[in-house]
């Protein structure tokens, strides 16, 4: 009779054990299975965003190599130059020597998030700007204001003015 308890106990504890083990592999493969759509959808965003900022790129080596040429769009900013873009896009300004990034629209606070890359210098600078407000930069000796003309949803509107000197 003891060795029958025994012997049942054991078959208890490996029946647990399967049972638990049967629990276990299902549960993981459903819940792998329940993430699947979540993955792939991360996965095609992240791919989408790629394909945005390759074509950003070409676009931008475009334009750079255009204003290198001295093709049509080759021009310093006049005295008022108004610029416009989209979250994530760029412009070149300064005939191919500055690159305007507009990195983040935060619609919430009314407030973006700006990038000026001088090409020349190897110099970044990014400030937060609200709208009317203005970002200050040296080009070719001069001074100049890069000021938030308007903000739409995801996109700005600026004009660079060339700050003149009081006597």
């Amino acid at each position: 009779m003891a060795q029958d308890i025994k012997g049942d106990k054991l078959w208890r504890t490996a029946a647990l054990m399967m049972l638990c083990g049967l629990v276990y592999f299902f549960s993981y493969d459903h819940g792998r299975q329940a993430l699947r759509p979540q993955l792939e959808a991360l996965q095609k965003k992240a791919g989408l965003e790629l394909e945005n900022q390759r074509l950003e790129i070409l676009r931008l080596r475009a334009a750079l190599n255009e204003c290198q040429t001295g093709g049509a769009s080759a021009r310093g900013p006049q005295p008022l130059d108004r610029v416009s873009l989209r979250t994530g896009h760029s412009e070149i300004l300064f005939d191919g020597r500055l690159v305007l990034t507009l990195l983040r629209v935060e619609n919430t606070e009314n407030r973006i998030l700006v990038q000026l890359n001088f090409l020349e210098e190897g110099r970044l600078v990014s400030e937060m700007l609200g709208a009317g407000g203005s970002l200050k930069f040296q080009m070719d000796g001069r001074n100049w204001a890069l000021v938030v003309s308007a903000l739409q949803l995801a996109s700005a509107n600026f004009s660079v003015i060339e700050l003149k000197k009081e006597p």
